[in-house]
């Protein structure tokens, strides 16, 4: 399989997953081989899972992940080929109802500029729905969500043996 710049691994899905409440949307920028995306709506409950990714080559196999879902997964599931800055997230959310969105971001490997722009895409985000409890979790800390600061939350990453702690930033109706 071929790899990714470094994914969430599956025993943290759950301490992710736990943030905010029911009624939860997920949308993993960045979300590589899409294996949280598929485990948010299979084994976690999430009422829908977006997965945006920039790269060819682990969008393709998250496209087959996909396929190879039963048609009930496949209905609460979607994945992106295009660059988070670019996408509309409020746009991919019309028609959904939910109470939490978790944006996740495994920006690690980001350079400044573009935590910088998703940082304000966030943002965006966030104001977009302020009747709903929205959570920002990001690998890396992003400078115009610190008034949203919520915490760190510790999770196994792909790159390394330790846990990292990534930051939880949080607006709207939060539990």
């Amino acid at each position: 399989m071929p790899r990714t710049y470094g994914e969430v691994c599956p025993s943290s899905f759950s301490d992710l997953l736990a943030l905010g409440g029911d009624n939860k949307v997920l949308v993993d920028c960045g979300s590589g081989h899409g294996s949280l995306v598929k485990a948010a709506v299979e084994q976690f409950g999430c009422v829908f899972a977006i997965g945006i990714e920039k790269y060819k080559e682990p969008a393709a196999i998250a496209a087959k992940l996909f396929t190879s879902s039963c048609t009930d997964l496949q209905a609460k599931m979607r994945f992106l080929l295009e660059d988070i800055n670019d996408s509309d997230i409020p746009q991919q959310l019309q028609g959904l109802s939910f109470s939490t969105l978790l944006l996740f971001c495994n920006n690690l490997a980001f350079h400044d500029g573009t935590v910088h722009r998703s940082s304000i895409a966030f943002k965006e985000v966030m104001a977009s729905f302020p009747d709903k409890s929205v959570y920002v979790v990001s690998t890396r800390a992003m400078k115009l969500l610190e008034s949203n600061f919520v915490s760190t939350l510790p999770l196994k990453m792909s790159w390394s043996e330790d846990l990292h702690d990534v930051f939880v930033y949080a607006s709207g109706m939060t539990n």
